[in-house]
């Protein structure tokens, strides 16, 4: 009598939930730290963008000239602030979305670590719904950092498409 063996996992889905497993725990401890950091900072932000509005009044009054320099930096500084703001404003929000997401992550790892199809989704749905909540809520200010604050969607498509890739060795 022969056994049915169970399907073998490949290498590289072995791999990228390993990578999941490790990307997750950082996630969640980096975004809980981050939650801690705010409650302790909030009032120095508080004063720290009254200080740039103040700065950006007291800069309007003095500018007389038409100096372009002086009228095209005070417009950076009250974009900056307005993105900072709007950032700040839903930052906690976005914080336990993230935790939440991390872990839609890792249940959708381990399920795929079974060669669990649904787990795909389950993953996709935890890597998406953070970008996509942040979208709606601070719109552009999400990528604010430039190339920089690119990095994190990337990689979590990136990861789909990799993911996406082992589908057809999961049922």
């Amino acid at each position: 009598m022969e056994q049915a063996s169970a399907p073998k996992r490949p290498t590289f889905l072995t791999v990228l939930c390993i990578l999941t497993f490790i990307g997750v725990g950082i996630s969640v401890v980096m975004q809980l730290l981050a939650y801690t950091a705010m409650e302790a900072t909030s009032s120095f932000v508080d004063t720290t963008t009254d200080f740039a509005k103040d700065l950006g009044t007291m800069a309007d009054s003095l500018n007389t000239s038409s100096d372009s320099n002086v009228s095209d930096a005070m417009s950076e500084l009250d974009k900056a602030v307005a993105d900072a703001g709007a950032i700040w404003k839903h930052a906690k929000l976005l914080m336990l979305i993230g935790v939440g997401g991390a872990l839609l992550c890792l249940v959708g790892a381990v399920m795929m670590w079974k060669l669990k199809k649904t787990g795909f989704y389950i993953y996709t749905l935890g890597q998406l719904t953070p970008i996509i909540v942040s979208l709606v809520l601070i719109g552009g200010a999400t990528f604010a950092g430039g190339a920089l604050a690119m990095i994190g969607p990337v990689i979590a498509l990136a990861f789909i498409v990799m993911y996406g890739l082992n589908l057809k060795h999961m049922s």
